[in-house]
């Protein structure tokens, strides 16, 4: 500490330690940290440390006087979900994370400072979810089942504590799909969102009914009222639906199973009822075909006719003649 008798304030410095964090159960062991306390507040010119593996840097300042006044730029790269995600979700997804965020509010009621920034998680993959199944299974491919996810990127807000906005979600899966949408995050861990998923033509060729009902080229997409402007122009290339998701963070649920399992049904019971219809055409076309096959042989039988005739009554008079009693 240098301490500066003309300027009312102290030079902070120093190098390692830790920092123990009321949120975070691993302490934030500091690589180097500089900044100066004056008698009205202190600012912090550089902070860079590793928590839970990620490398952190931060600058801001803070007011001492009420209500406190904090404003604080942080950044952490290279951070593993494995350490930060919730035990329910360690097998549902993973992958290593970077963000910049914004933090402002009264640093004496940390429940109310607000979070905003953006994110990028790379080389992530997400499983263990109903609608990847169900698509799994009906599509018979199993990348579904474990999809690996290029890049994850996004914009975030912390309200208040508990409540968070995902905004401009952009989930890249190459050669399979893209996701995109916004995503609230409730008290309780309760989900409320609208996402648009985005196919490559030719993934659901087995489920019957998904490309031709669920998933629709994206100009049609943008034609419908109020979805214009949600696609850009790289996303072109595939077939886009729209869905719901809700439910909890433990319990996550979405609307597009149920509607892929109706259009397979639905596309299914028409197959049926074409095959029936093919079946019964095919019977008409061979039966008028034996027929004709019948009345093309008819007239030679028919020039017979009187001789074969008299041979049958011949016949049959000596039959009789045979059974009389004499």
């Amino acid at each position: 500490m240098e301490p500066n008798l003309k300027t009312g304030t102290v030079s902070v410095s120093g190098r390692g330690g830790e920092v123990k964090l009321a949120s975070v159960k691993s302490p934030l062991r500091l690589d180097r940290v500089r900044g100066t306390v004056r008698r009205e507040g202190a600012s912090l010119e550089m902070l860079s440390g590793k928590l839970d593996g990620a490398e952190v840097t931060a600058e801001g300042t803070v007011d001492f006087a009420a209500p406190g006044p904090l404003r604080l730029q942080v950044r952490a790269t290279d951070a593993a979900l494995a350490r930060w995600l919730p035990e329910d979700w360690l097998r549902r997804c993973d992958g290593t994370a970077s963000l910049r965020a914004n933090l402002r509010g009264d640093w004496t009621q940390p429940d109310a400072i607000r979070a905003e920034g953006n994110f990028t998680i790379k080389n992530g993959f997400l499983q263990a979810l109903p609608m990847l199944d169900i698509i799994a299974k009906k599509t018979q491919n199993a990348s579904f089942l474990r999809l690996q996810l290029k890049e994850v990127t996004g914009n975030f807000a912390r309200l208040r504590a508990g409540d968070w906005e995902l905004r401009k979600l952009r989930a890249d899966a190459p050669g399979l799909l893209r996701l995109k949408g916004d995503v609230d995050l409730g008290q309780g861990g309760a989900l409320r969102g609208t996402l648009l998923l985005g196919i490559v033509p030719g993934t659901l060729r087995y489920l019957a009914g998904a490309e031709q009902t669920v998933f629709v080229a994206a100009n049609q997409f943008s034609a419908v009222a109020g979805q214009s402007g949600l696609l850009e122009s790289d996303d072109t290339g595939l077939l886009w639906t729209r869905f719901q998701l809700g439910g909890t963070l433990d319990d996550p649920q979405e609307d597009l199973s149920d509607r892929l399992a109706k259009a397979w049904f639905n596309a299914t019971v028409d197959e049926v009822a074409a095959l029936s219809m093919e079946a019964a055409s095919t019977a008409a076309r061979t039966a008028a075909s034996a027929a004709d096959t019948v009345l093309d042989a008819a007239p030679p039988i028919l020039e017979k006719a009187p001789a074969l005739l008299e041979q049958g009554v011949q016949g049959g008079l000596k039959m009789l003649d045979g059974l009389l009693p004499r």
